[in-house]
């Protein structure tokens, strides 16, 4: 009963500073989004209310400033905004950017189902409000809402399944790792948050299936639920992001032959449960994930829009998973087979031996070719058509998302100038990524040497802080290239590595005393090392996948836990206050820094100076429909607060609209630029000198007579200091009626 209780008030404690430091922190952020929607740097009018119109404001117009990193969320809000306005529940064209056609929405519909079902939650309580004003109030919270729902219902169902404390780590890395909170923080919009509790959910549940191991008393049709709910997970992570949830599903497969492959079965007459293979549970897996995938694809797109983008969830990525899953389930069987007959006493060891590859074909060949070929026809056709089904291959467009959007860029890009607290956040997946290993010597080698290595990386982690704060300085103080400075302090640092980390681990390695782990641990551990290891690797390339790279390795930590468990209370006490000591610097970083520095800071002054050349924009054009050309990110802007229709936005869907603005803005003949500007209907040019899609933009001799600059000063504040926000009025012959 101690023990029950302990373990309760462990994992109820940690909840309950999650959630405070959640509260705190969200209503620190609430509080500043009203400040500098409020905020008035200019004269420019501010919108009046307008309870017939669908934002809630006069002419279309907002209101509400979020981050700039929150900048897509403008979009998904615009959006549910048409479905609360009654343009049905799937949103599949835009009217707002790539004028004056418009343009295809992908965007999948769970996230503008919350922001849509929190709305009416809002109105319901406060009925003098319009379905507009009352989502514009609940959407910078949205998420932060969902993370609090999420961390009630999972901590204790993780209590049950892995013990309390991987309870504990689990809610405080949700807040203590950055990758993982920044989805859900307030002014951030988003379905990343969503995503990255799929990709975690979609790795521990096999695990708390037994990882493909069937144990003395348990029932195989409960443990298939546990691998059915995964696949039904991942499938929903896939209709969110397909990009996103491919490789995690690529990489689930893998691991599952892998850990057949590695995983040694106990023999027969050992002490504990005796535990069987149950290959057949990756076809399980398979086969609810696809269905899954399958029905939200139908749920998104038919009848009407069942066309080939494989950018996004489709039916093609439903076959393919059940291809693969039932490959994996073949080579695990097979490899399975041939570790069981392998073993000493373990009912093999026949004349043949192990099942060789030849036995294998023999058996499994005329299912094992078709299975590849359907594989294996995803790449080929997104080879064979391009951009056609597959917008990403389009050069032009590769190009300026990595260019232009940080998701894309690499993780060395992505922080290279960035400040000391941007680059503690970039770097704060390293703690988490370095606790799996030091939780796995631990369990392999006995918790009193096993305490040591957990120390070293706990030491570790404090110096990869402390390099990502040193960095900033050092780049200012000492002579030389960034690169330089990055290479030293990493030297330092592995040098670092190699002393405390290391030699206690060979002192460990060479232990007799160690105890051998089960099969389902191990083949756990497998499973999900290796999506972590891909995702962790994929995030050097594109920093998109750090927040699922964080979810993945604290599903390797909490199916750790399970080890954790076989410790004695005082080491199990004493891991526990370590791996939690390992997620308190972000938020005490986040503490001590004022507000505005994570937040509300200089980077907003470029969006609230493009507010309010908007809202100068909008009063001069009126009520007329007008269309705005300037950068992708600036765009978008102008498109929110001035109620505008704009050129190019940076989706994939706007490929067009891209390709206009950037032929646009680099034309040199007077008379060309008047036809393209016609033909797009174009009102206004906005240019600001900071936004380097638009910045170099020059009017072409002879230009003049029909593009005329607009009177428009620059807000006078210090971020702004030495920049320019140029707008021009562009004059038709024949003006579009109002």
């Amino acid at each position: 009963m101690p023990s029950v209780r302990g373990g309760f008030a462990l994992w109820a404690g940690a909840l309950a500073l999650a959630l405070a430091f959640l509260a705190v922190d969200s209503a620190h952020r609430l509080r500043s989004i009203g400040l500098l929607s409020t905020l008035r740097i200019t004269d420019a009018p501010a919108p009046a209310a307008d309870p017939m119109s669908p934002t809630g404001y006069e002419a279309r117009q907002h209101r509400l400033v979020l981050p700039p990193a929150g900048t897509d969320g403008y979009h998904w809000i615009m959006q549910t905004e048409r479905m609360l306005a009654g343009d049905g529940l799937r949103i599949r064209h835009s009217e707002v950017d790539n004028a004056p056609d418009g343009r295809e929405v992908h965007w999948s519909s769970p996230l503008r189902w919350w922001l849509g079902g929190l709305a009416l939650v809002r109105k319901a309580t406060h009925p003098h409000l319009t379905h507009a004003r009352a989502l514009e109030q609940v959407a910078p919270a949205a998420g932060a809402m969902l993370l609090a729902a999420l961390l009630l219902i999972l901590t204790p169902l993780i209590a049950r399944w892995f013990g309390a404390p991987a309870a504990a780590v689990f809610v405080l890395a949700w807040v203590g790792v950055f990758p993982l909170y920044e989805a859900f923080m307030v002014g951030i919009v988003d379905h990343h948050g969503m995503l990255a509790v799929c990709c975690f959910l979609g790795l521990v549940l096999p695990v708390r299936g037994g990882s493909g191991w069937l144990e003395d008393g348990r029932s195989p049709h409960r443990v298939r639920r546990w691998f059915a709910v995964a696949g039904v997970v991942s499938g929903v992570g896939l209709w969110i992001s397909a990009a996103v949830m491919l490789p995690v599903i690529i990489a689930t497969g893998v691991a599952g032959v892998l850990a057949a492959a590695l995983t040694r079965p106990e023999a027969p007459g050992g002490a504990g449960p005796r535990r069987a293979l149950m290959p057949d549970l990756w076809r399980v897996w398979g086969v609810a994930g696809a269905a899954t995938a399958f029905t939200a694809w139908l749920v998104e797109y038919f009848p009407g829009d069942m066309g080939m983008r494989l950018e996004v969830n489709h039916p093609l990525y439903a076959l393919a998973w059940i291809a693969g899953a039932d490959l994996t389930s073949r080579l695990a069987g097979w490899l399975g087979e041939s570790r069981t007959k392998a073993v000493p006493g373990a009912g093999g060891g026949g004349e043949d031996g192990p099942p060789g590859f030849r036995d294998f074909l023999r058996r499994h060949g005329r299912w094992v070719l078709p299975e590849l070929g359907v594989l294996l026809a995803v790449p080929g056709i997104v080879l064979a058509t391009g951009a056609a089904t597959f917008g990403l291959a389009d050069p032009f467009l590769r190009g300026l998302h990595h260019q232009f959007i940080a998701e894309f860029q690499t993780l060395p890009s992505h922080l290279t100038g960035a400040s000391a607290l941007h680059i503690v956040q970039g770097t704060g997946l390293l703690p988490l990524a370095l606790l799996p290993l030091a939780a796995l010597v631990l369990k392999a080698s006995g918790s009193r040497a096993g305490m040591r290595v957990l120390g070293s990386a706990m030491v570790l982690a404090g110096l990869a802080f402390v390099h990502a704060l040193a960095v900033p300085v050092a780049a200012g103080l000492v002579p030389g290239s960034r690169t330089l400075v990055h290479l030293a302090a990493l030297a330092i640092t592995a040098a670092t590595f190699c002393l405390l980390f290391l030699l206690p681990y060979r002192r460990i390695v060479v232990s007799t005393a160690a105890p051998r782990p089960g099969p389902a641990l191990v083949a756990g551990t497998i499973l999900t090392v290796v999506p972590a290891l891909v995702l962790l690797a994929l995030s050097f390339a594109q920093v998109r996948w750090i927040g699922s790279a964080a979810a993945a390795t604290l599903a390797l930590l909490v199916t750790m836990a399970q080890g954790w468990a076989q410790a004695s209370g005082n080491g199990r006490r004493a891991v526990t206050v370590l791996l939690i000591a390992m997620l308190v610097p972000f938020p005490l970083l986040t503490a001590a820094f004022p507000w505005r520095h994570g937040y509300a800071g200089p980077d907003d002054a470029p969006q609230l100076a493009v507010r309010d050349a908007a809202y100068t924009l909008r009063h001069h054009a009126g009520g007329r429909d007008a269309v705005v050309l300037s950068g992708p990110t600036t765009t978008s802007w102008l498109i929110w607060f001035g109620g505008f229709r704009g050129v190019g936005t940076l989706y994939w869907e706007n490929v067009e609209g891209l390709r206009a603005a950037a032929d646009l803005f680099r034309t040199e003949s007077a008379e060309e630029l008047r036809l393209r500007l016609r033909r797009l209907n174009v009102s206004y040019i906005v240019a600001p000198s900071w936004d380097p899609f638009a910045a170099s933009f020059a009017l072409p001799p002879g230009a003049d007579s029909y593009i005329l600059p607009l009177e428009f000063m620059t807000p006078v504040v210090a971020a702004l200091r030495g920049t320019s926000l140029r707008l021009y009025e562009v004059r038709h012959e024949d003006p579009p009626r109002e």
